[in-house]
């Protein structure tokens, strides 16, 4: 839920608030407290985290939004299918990323032996 609650936008803040105050009516203390933190980084964080934007590479700042985007996408799966589902799908995708990384090297050296060694069609 913290990953979905970092992309509403800073003009529905007050629903936060409102949301954070009947949630601990309601005794939801937990859910109270992360809208309540919520509602507050949404106002606090932008203002102190733009100059510090200026420093940060483009390459990492292509990493993050793409963290990002995964940290939202496993939240929203979390939110329809469930833990354990989302759980299992995660270990699928990094096995792939994983087995990827391991065969990289070799597709790379097999690629370049290919294009120095390539007999043409006669």
């Amino acid at each position: 839920m913290p990953a979905l609650v970092m992309l509403i936008p800073s003009e529905y803040v007050v629903l936060l608030f409102v949301a954070a105050g009947l949630a601990f009516m309601l005794r939801a203390k937990r859910v109270g407290a992360i809208l309540l933190i919520a509602g507050v980084a949404t106002i606090l964080l932008p203002p102190l985290i733009a100059p510090l934007l200026q420093f940060v590479p483009l390459w990492a700042l292509l990493l993050l939004t793409v963290a990002f985007g995964l940290s939202v996408a496993r939240a929203l799966l979390n939110l329809s299918v469930g833990r354990a589902v989302t759980d299992h799908a995660l270990g699928a995708l990094l096995a792939d990323l994983i087995r990827f990384l391991l065969f990289l090297p070799f597709r790379l050296v097999r690629g370049l032996l290919t294009m120095f060694f390539h007999r043409g069609v006669r």
